[in-house]
């Protein structure tokens, strides 16, 4: 038997126009729900697939999805179903597999953020090849670990900042040091970006980018753009953008934008200039 919707509408009383939207709404609603409450790996919708990642125990599965997952959309959302995974991961082995091989610096630290035996981390402050996840890493180095690395570390930068947290030697003593023997300069550079507490004074930081930048070496160049968003200003973002080396120039430009500058050409600082004086 048909039923008339219009008819048995009007039986009850209930305005069709009405209901008709009531209806749409009700539908509508249930489509949301499809795709938003649904949990899929293979949803073309990020929420999906995390809601999905939540429900998933087995731990090699969730290091492949920390490893291989990709929306089709955005790095963003990929990211955020990676870093889902990661946050699901209890294996030791396999969070430092991704600490260390992931294709993406935000998964990479989020796997140190779960880490907590000292002997991964040691590995990772040591060996990782992305300083800012190395100094994820270290900073949750306990006493134990801090004297083991000054044993073992091949850079000295890492074993400098070891002794500073320990408290084998201050930021005064090292600066001085530095200003004497220039050979000194690149591990303070990186022991500095390493060591979020005992921090240095800002102006021997300041100091001791300008004296770096005029080597004119290349190997501290993420431990200098470090220093400018911890310690820097609006000078020093001028002499990064004007000092004649691309990456600095970026990293200035990228701090003004941040802090609410306009970047436009202009006299700007001839302070420091990139290689001016060799060592």
């Amino acid at each position: 038997m048909k039923i008339n919707i219009k008819v048995l509408l009007k039986e009850t009383g209930v305005s069709y126009k009405k209901n008709s939207i009531f209806l749409k709404s009700v539908i509508l609603l249930f489509c949301l729900l499809i795709i938003y409450g649904c949990a899929s790996l293979d949803s073309g919708n990020y929420r999906s697939r995390i809601r999905a990642v939540k429900k998933i125990t087995d731990q090699n599965l969730l290091y492949k999805i920390a490893m291989e997952n990709k929306m089709p959309s955005e790095y963003y959302q990929t990211v955020w179903v990676r870093n889902a995974a990661v946050r699901r991961l209890r294996d030791l082995d396999l969070l430092t597999k991704v600490a260390m091989k992931n294709q993406y610096k935000s998964v990479r630290i989020t796997a140190v953020e779960r880490l907590t035996d000292q002997a991964k981390l040691i590995h990772i402050a040591e060996n990782n090849s992305d300083w800012d996840v190395r100094k994820a890493a270290f900073n949750k180095l306990n006493n134990k670990s801090l004297t083991t690395i000054i044993t073992e570390a091949k850079d000295p930068a890492v074993i400098l900042a070891a002794k500073i947290r320990l408290g084998q030697t201050n930021w005064k003593k090292i600066f001085t040091k530095s200003s004497s023997s220039n050979n000194k300069l690149g591990d303070v550079i990186g022991a500095v970006a390493l060591v979020k507490n005992p921090q240095p004074a800002s102006s021997d930081v300041v100091a001791a980018c300008h004296n770096y930048i005029r080597r004119g070496d290349a190997s501290r160049i993420p431990e200098l753009i470090d220093l400018l968003t911890r310690f820097g200003n609006k000078t020093l973002a001028e002499d990064y953008m004007n000092c004649g080396n691309s990456r600095l120039k970026s990293a200035g430009e990228t701090w003004g934008r941040k802090h609410g500058y306009n970047i436009r050409p202009g006299a700007g600082s001839h302070r420091v200039r990139w290689g001016e004086s060799k060592w």
